[in-house]
């Protein structure tokens, strides 16, 4: 029984560092372009009252806003680059980024 446990006692170990030196034997080089698959579950809806996580992802990309509320709950821009409100209040003016097409 103790040379069982002597016997996996050294494959675990050698298990283990064999894991910590060959993953970066087998990684590939990075390359640009190519497909990438987000979601690759059904969406059962696009509304964004759902409150299911990969609706969530989807919808929140769909239904993005000009602006949302930053770490302190302010508006800031998302969308838009910037805003400027009149002084009246009644007047908000979006500058859009200039898309990026590359």
């Amino acid at each position: 029984m103790a040379l069982k446990k002597a016997v996996f006692s050294v494959m675990i170990s050698v298990i283990a560092l064999v894991s910590l030196v060959v993953p970066g034997g087998f990684a590939d080089t990075p390359k640009q372009g190519g497909t990438m698959v987000y979601l690759s579950s059904k969406i059962p809806s696009l509304n964004p009252l759902h409150a299911q996580y990969d609706v969530g992802l989807v919808s929140s990309q769909v239904f993005a806003t000009l602006v949302r509320l930053n770490e302190d709950n302010m508006p800031a821009p998302y969308l838009a680059k910037t805003y400027t409100i009149s002084e009246d209040g009644l007047t908000y003016t979006f500058n859009f980024r200039a898309p990026d097409l590359a």
